[in-house]
């Protein structure tokens, strides 16, 4: 049993991860949970976990071995009425002068998030809180939501799956 430690942004990743793994590995059962960047940093020292999937720029791990993965960049996701049809990249500036639903305080993409805005002068104006991205996008992806999301690309690009959807009745 592997029990690997995810930041929400990179639970995409790691499902990817794990279905590589399984392909060479087929009887290692992983388990992933998400989890805050210090929670996955405390994991790891407590071995409670085997390895973890995070940050490594912004808030650096101590006494562990890292590996570079995937850099993260982000989107807006919002209604056209908000965002318009350009689809041209927003400054920070621009983002800040949106109602936005971000994920809570606590967790690093956020702090991240704060920084930039910060670095660019900006103060965000935050109308919804989560701290799940599914939770944000549920807030702002909707055709008639009042509210932008600042989303990992990763994210926003593994909620438009081209895998067949089947309904139950």
């Amino acid at each position: 049993r592997l029990m690997i430690g995810v930041i929400p942004s990179a639970t995409p990743l790691a499902g990817r991860l794990a279905a590589a793994l399984a392909q060479d590995h087929p009887n290692v059962e992983v388990v992933c949970t998400s989890l805050s960047s210090r929670m996955i940093e405390a994991g790891l020292l407590d071995f409670s976990l085997d390895a973890g999937i995070t940050y490594l720029n912004n808030e650096p791990l101590h006494n562990v071995d890292t590996l570079p993965l995937q850099p993260e960049s982000y989107c807006l996701v919002g209604s056209r009425g908000l965002l318009g049809e350009s689809g041209d990249p927003a400054s920070w500036v621009q983002a800040a002068s949106w109602p936005l639903a971000l994920l809570t305080s606590d967790m690093q993409n956020r702090r991240i998030l704060d920084k930039a805005f910060a670095d660019a002068g900006a103060t965000p104006q935050v109308v919804f809180e989560a701290n799940s991205f599914l939770s944000i996008f549920g807030r702002a992806g909707r055709t008639t939501s009042p509210v932008v999301a600042i989303l990992p690309r990763m994210i926003v690009d593994e909620l438009k799956t081209d895998a067949p959807r089947r309904s139950r009745t």
